[in-house]
């Protein structure tokens, strides 16, 4: 049945009904490659909205992870706030009665740290304390060494501090 009907198109085009069969059947052919061409883009067309789709619910929640994250009580800070940290180190250390000394400029620093060092002076009992209750802030702290010496009364400690940043 196709070949015939090919046969008698092929027939037609050839040897046709006129030039205005010809016209007709060559339109017909153009609309139909421009409906395929229209099929195309209207599939490119789903595929693009759907990426888009998908690229909103993945930034939709990394937001929701990124406040979570923002919002908890231990995190790394800004750059910028590692000296208003470090400040509030030391002032929670003298609060508890100790002599603090740090230094101004970090041991090391990079991307993701600053390290820091702080001579505690005081009794065992406030140098405690304040180990235990170190914490400020919201920021993520970690403790590298400590060196304590002396007696209960008297006690020097040295301890590196790491305050973690954010790039």
């Amino acid at each position: 049945m196709v070949m015939r009907y090919c046969d008698w198109w092929l027939h037609t085009m050839k040897f046709g009904d006129g030039r205005r069969n010809r016209l007709l059947k060559g339109t017909l052919l153009v609309v139909i490659l421009l409906g395929i061409v229209l099929a195309i883009q209207v599939m490119g067309y789903r595929a693009t909205v759907e990426k888009n789709n998908e690229m909103a619910i993945e930034m939709e929640t990394y937001s929701k992870l990124a406040a979570k994250v923002n919002d908890s009580p231990c995190r790394a800070v800004q750059s910028e706030q590692v000296p208003m940290v470090l400040g509030d180190i030391i002032q929670k250390g003298k609060d508890f009665g100790l002599v603090v000394k740090a230094g101004e400029k970090p041991l090391y620093q990079d991307d993701t740290a600053s390290i820091y060092e702080i001579h505690l002076q005081g009794s065992w009992k406030r140098t405690a304390m304040y180990l235990e209750n170190m914490q400020t802030k919201d920021a993520l702290l970690g403790l590298r060494m400590l060196d304590m010496q002396g007696t209960d009364e008297n006690l020097e400690t040295k301890l590196q501090i790491k305050i973690y940043t954010k790039g």
